[in-house]
């Protein structure tokens, strides 16, 4: 009887421990999401401050088209003034233009490359989450 009760206690006391480092394989699995809704969260504001930039680069794109256009307007002497300004600005714009194309391409691949792998790692973590969950509930029977 002695005897078996020892088994009992040695097996209880394994349980527990192993009821322990479920809970905390559990715990480092749910910080290890928080992380990662983290790390979401500021490629999401990264992602907006890009669009905010690219957005602007727009508006410097239209300033420089709608000073293109009032250039064009004129006439007179200074055509060939006018002339040199107008291949300045055309130059201006398509630099502008170019640029907001590379770095509106630049960000989708960068988001679409981040959000992959966050997607890939929290879905790890989750189903890692998920035999955690289904390990203790066997242990708990």
């Amino acid at each position: 009887a002695a005897a078996l009760s020892a088994v009992k206690i040695a097996s209880a006391a394994k349980d527990r421990e192993a009821l322990e480092a479920a809970q905390a394989d559990r715990e480092a699995a749910e910080r290890r999401r928080v992380q990662l809704e983290s790390t979401c969260a500021a490629q999401d504001l990264e992602l907006r401050d890009t669009r905010d930039r690219l957005q602007l680069e727009k508006h410097e794109l239209e300033r420089l088209r709608r000073e293109l256009e009032e250039i064009r307007g004129g006439k007179g002497t200074q055509e060939r003034r006018h002339r040199e300004e107008i291949a300045a600005l055309r130059a201006d714009i398509e630099r502008v233009h170019s640029m907001h194309e590379a770095a509106m391409e630049e960000q989708r691949q960068e988001a679409a490359r981040k959000s992959a792998a966050a997607r890939k790692l929290l879905a790890e973590r989750d189903e890692q989450l998920r035999a955690l969950e289904a390990e203790n509930a066997e242990m708990k029977e």
